[in-house]
């Protein structure tokens, strides 16, 4: 792999994470409110 192919491919794992946290942070917040 190049470095490029690499990085877009790291981000786009930290992007997947982010949005399934963004998730779990939304219905926390939800169940509090």
């Amino acid at each position: 792999l190049t470095p490029a192919l690499q990085v877009s491919g790291y981000l786009a794992d930290w992007g997947s994470v982010f949005r399934s946290f963004l998730k779990l942070f939304w219905a926390a917040a939800r169940n509090i409110v």
